[in-house]
């Protein structure tokens, strides 16, 4: 072995601490970004294969109603390649046997004899239907498996006065509700209420009084590029049915969400690795950097002895290289096992009907060279700066500069008056600059990346505590599936246990203003309405007008309106008879929610607008909201399912439960991060203190030689560490909440945001959390250094040359 390479493996091996916390760091860096990106990869992969494999439609139309035959018209339009025209109706479900369990479901037709053109369904569990009279449903998987329903199973459906006995033929996963949603007003449609059932047209139409009637379309076409040409000659040519405007697959709600998902995790991906990578690369140069100034000696032996710049400068730079290419390795493994794992448990927790979950050659290989490219860029400058060195002047005794140093001791009140040695420390934070300001780096950057991960989830958990509070502000409501007049209020309120109850009217509406058109949620409140309690944007409560109405954030942005604006509202076509007219209101004000799509206004003036359109009865609501004593919440529920027309029945117990599974989710994800966090803010606090540590290695020998107590020394480092972490910590929390701010910006498109938004929110919980790591983290870290210092051989240490 030569000298250099024998020289490298003993440095490698004295500060093998200090390089295992770097190599710590680019591997958890290399890992991340692999297992990220490998998974946002996998999942893109499993839905175009899901989509490409059951057809997925590339844009809908839905109209009131239409003979079956309209859908050839469709079908002749040029670029089409298939069509399917099919019956969508909202129903009753019930579960025999299950008295508490009655839900809303929505049956979607199937063609007699054949498998969707469009749309098809992957069978997990039993058959595919039978016959185009058999009684039978497929049940879309989510609802399934939530209720515990299987083939041969049976279930009541309830339309009108007519009640249906279906039985499960099987269990399928549907493309366009690979994740479940009603509409993109209403995203939560939980299991727990909401199920999809697939079941023949012949058996459905009768059964809904619509034979011979469709009120969607769903088509594919032969070029994507030609889609938006497709979808006007297609509602052109509807348009004796006044047909809604056509939905492109990328607007699609099942498909938006998942899009958004993917367009997040790939920008986490990336930004989070980016973080990791670059604190890792900074430290590798300070690691560097402190090496050569400390080895200054030894760089000039090395030229003394005749080995040329360009060697010296890649023996320093190999030390950068094989940390690099070793770690790197390490994580590209580690990335790839994550991914597989986490690709299978996400597809199965969102129901995807094909999984891919392969290796990504590329993204390992983009990320071994990314992290082993990084300890190579951080360690040239340090490198190179080894070629500068004179042998005759690092050989040289160095002079100690003189310079004035600025006495922290005196700044802080009663320091003063210690004895010296305790003063010390005080000092010591800023005797050497280059040394003090890469910890506060280091320190700063760990603190920004733990409050980086808490302070994501502090912002959803807000989002949602924000829904509950103002959106389910009662114990237990109940959903109708055909309007009901407001009498009913008045009997539920008298029974036992009911501490209030109030109507509530929805309808689906768009709101219109110049060229541009949105559909909305509108929400008619009764005056003094006690369980929906609105409040500004800045947090000021509000209450309705008579007229005006009020604008959820995504609603006011869409329309480009401020209050006291003009829009027009109207019904959506598929709930009116005839064509839909366009009402004027005024904007009263806008408040801002997780879910900004909807529009408030008194109940009276909703009725007024839309009465005869969707033919509501007079006092007419889609639901009851009840306050309740929890001691009845069981009576109540099932007296609720008793009223007329009663769907879904839902607690907010229940609501947070459905809650909690979500946040799972995302708290796993939070987990992975905040446990990189910490490991990466272990391994900068390490690194920096124990380098700092064995810097000073001389002057603890001197003072252990004059006769300074062990403990007292050990004290002394303590504190100097502290007051330099308390100092970092100090610089990043306020980094930390911009570094959330940055993160929520990156990730969440104005896409995502129509859909479910957020605010930067970092509890104060937080920024203690965040500091009690970073204390705790820099007193374990300088452990083991200092044990190393104790051991010191004190006549050796003493001979030493340190600056």
């Amino acid at each position: 072995m030569s000298v250099l390479a024998l020289k490298l493996v003993r440095d490698l091996w004295q500060a093998r601490w200090q390089y295992l916390a770097v190599g710590t760091m680019i591997l958890l860096g290399v890992a991340f970004f692999g297992a990220a990106y490998m998974m946002y990869r996998n999942l893109e992969a499993s839905y175009a294969r899901s989509y490409d494999r059951l057809r997925f439609e590339h844009f809908g139309i839905a109209f009131y109603a239409a003979p079956e035959q309209a859908a050839d018209r469709v079908r002749r339009i040029p670029g089409v390649a298939a069509v399917e025209g099919r019956l969508v109706e909202d129903v009753i479900v019930e579960l025999p046997g299950r008295t508490t369990k009655t839900l809303m479901g929505r049956l979607i037709s199937l063609p007699a004899n054949r498998r969707p053109q469009v749309n098809d369904v992957f069978v997990t569990q039993g058959r595919y239907v039978r016959g185009r009279t058999a009684r039978e449903i497929l049940l879309e998987g989510s609802f399934a498996a939530y209720h515990r329903l299987r083939p041969g199973d049976v279930v009541d459906v309830v339309r009108g006065g007519g009640r249906a006995r279906l039985h499960v033929a099987g269990i399928v996963q549907s493309p366009e509700y690979v994740f479940v949603v009603r509409s993109k007003q209403d995203l939560m449609p939980f299991p727990e209420t909401f199920g999809v059932m697939f079941i023949s047209g012949d058996v459905l139409r009768p059964l809904v009084g619509k034979t011979g009637l469709i009120n969607e379309i769903r088509a594919t076409v032969t070029d994507p590029a030609r889609l938006p040409a497709v979808m006007r000659e297609a509602q052109r040519v509807l348009r004796a049915y006044r047909p809604e405007d056509p939905v492109a697959r990328r607007d699609q709600p099942s498909y938006q969400l998942l899009d958004q998902d993917l367009q997040g995790l790939r920008m986490y991906s990336v930004l989070f690795p980016f973080f990791f990578l670059s604190v890792a690369g900074l430290t590798v140069y300070t690691l560097l950097v402190r090496m050569v100034h400390l080895q200054r000696p030894v760089i000039g032996l090395l030229r003394a002895l005749g080995f040329t710049r360009h060697r010296v400068v890649a023996h320093y730079l190999a030390a950068a290289g094989v940390i690099g290419a070793m770690s790197s390795a390490g994580g590209t493994l580690l990335g790839y096992w994550v991914a597989g794992g986490a690709t299978r448990w996400y597809a199965s927790f969102i129901s995807v009907p094909y999984v891919i979950a392969v290796p990504r050659w590329d993204v390992m290989a983009a990320g071994f060279f990314i992290g082993a490219g990084t300890c190579l860029l951080a360690g040239v400058l340090p490198a190179r700066a080894t070629a500068r060195i004179r042998a005759a002047e690092a050989l040289r005794t160095p002079v100690l500069a003189a310079g004035r140093v600025v006495a922290l001791d005196r700044l802080v009140p009663g320091v003063g008056r210690m004895r010296l040695v305790w003063r010390l420390p005080f000092r010591n934070v800023l005797r050497h600059p280059r040394r003090t300001i890469s910890t506060l780096f280091g320190v700063s950057a760990a603190s920004a990346l733990i409050m980086t991960a808490q302070g994501l989830l502090d912002s959803a958990e807000a989002a949602l505590d924000t829904l509950l509070r103002q959106v389910f502000h009662d114990d237990i409501r109940v959903e109708f599936v055909r309007a009901q007049d407001r009498t009913l209020v008045s009997r539920v309120r008298s029974w036992p246990g009911v501490v209030w109850a109030e109507g509530a009217l929805e309808l689906p509406v768009e709101f219109h203003r110049g060229p541009v058109t949105y559909a909305a949620l509108a929400v008619g409140l009764e005056p003094g309405s006690q369980l929906q309690r609105l409040t500004t944007e800045d947090g000021t409560p509000l209450r309705l007008g008579d007229a005006g109405v009020v604008l959820g954030q995504t609603l006011r942005a869409k329309l480009g309106v401020e209050p006291g604006d003009l829009v027009e509202v109207s019904v959506l076509r598929r709930r009116a008879e005839d064509e839909p007219r366009r009402r004027t209101v005024r904007v009263a004000a806008t408040v801002w929610e997780p879910i900004g799509t909807i529009a408030y206004l008194p109940a009276d003036r909703l009725r007024q607008l839309f009465r005869r359109e969707v033919d509501l009865p007079k006092g007419a609501i889609s639901g009851i909201r009840v306050k309740a004593d929890p001691r009845h919440l069981g009576e109540i529920r099932v007296r609720l399912l008793q009223l007329p027309d009663a769907a879904a029945v839902t607690t907010l117990r229940d609501l947070q439960g459905m809650f909690e599974n979500l946040m799972g989710m995302m708290r796993r994800f939070i987990a992975l991060m905040l446990a990189f966090g910490m490991a990466l803010a272990f391994a900068i606090t390490f690194n920096m203190v124990t380098i700092n540590v064995l810097e000073r290695s001389n002057e603890v020998a001197t003072m252990r030689t004059i006769g300074v107590d062990g403990w007292v020394i050990l004290g002394m480092i303590t504190v100097e560490n502290l007051l330099t972490a308390l100092i970092g910590v100090a610089l990043g929390l306020p980094l930390g909440r911009l570094t959330v701010e940055g993160f929520l910006r990156a990730a969440q498109t104005e896409e995502q945001m129509e859909l479910f938004a957020m605010k930067v929110v970092v509890n104060p919980q937080t920024y203690v959390l965040t500091a009690t790591a970073i204390v705790i983290v820099v007193l374990l870290s300088q452990l083991p250094s200092i044990l190393q210092v104790n051991r010191l051989d004190l006549a050796r240490a003493t001979k030493e040359r340190v600056t």
